[in-house]
């Protein structure tokens, strides 16, 4: 048959209801999964406070169920998707700095091994200049030393010498021909 709830079980009832309620209204949605334990315990002695005048003792209570109101619901939903959103934003922000910090690397390491390059070849430049430098110091040396024996073999004064040999290099592979007159302290070409 029916169930028939006395008026000492309604009474029960509402102590109850009032007493879980007050308890559990005190505490966040997520604490109620979070903190399921410690909740149960303080409704537990809320209620036993409550019905402790009317002769009824309490050992134990159990949350057997909690029941989210649907708007609730979806509204933990969204707000779980949004830490979601912001954590892969966060994520992403941590990338993109990383692949930054590795691209600034990767460029400074390009600098560097640029300004090495360009250091080599300044050196090989200047090796090479030096050489060169050194080569002709030694060709005029040469041909200081080769006309100072020609002017004290033939009695040339160096002057002629020089006339001579700028006649040779420029004008003379032309096939002229060189003419020594007078006291040889003086060409004429031809």
């Amino acid at each position: 048959g029916p169930a028939v709830l006395l008026p000492g079980a309604r009474v029960l009832r509402a102590v109850v209801s009032s007493a879980s309620q007050t308890v559990l209204t005190r505490y966040a949605m997520h604490e109620l999964f979070e903190r399921k334990r410690d909740i149960t315990e303080h409704v537990r002695s809320s209620v036993a406070a409550a019905a402790s005048p009317y002769g009824i003792r309490v050992e134990a209570a159990q949350l057997v169920q909690v029941e989210i109101p649907p708007a609730v619901e979806e509204a933990l939903e969204i707000s779980t998707i949004s830490k979601l959103e912001i954590r892969h934003g966060e994520t992403h922000k941590e990338m993109m700095r990383s692949v930054f910090a590795i691209q600034a690397l990767a460029a400074e390491y390009e600098r560097q091994q640029t300004v090495a390059v360009a250091i080599g070849a300044a050196a090989a430049r200047a090796e090479e200049a030096h050489a060169n430098a050194a080569s002709t110091g030694l060709l005029v040396s040469a041909d200081l030393d080769a006309c100072a024996r020609v002017t004290g073999e033939l009695g040339v004064t160096p002057e002629a010498l020089l006339g001579f040999k700028w006649y040779d290099a420029f004008i003379g592979a032309g096939g002229g021909m060189l003419v020594l007159r007078g006291n040889a302290t003086s060409f004429t070409f031809r």
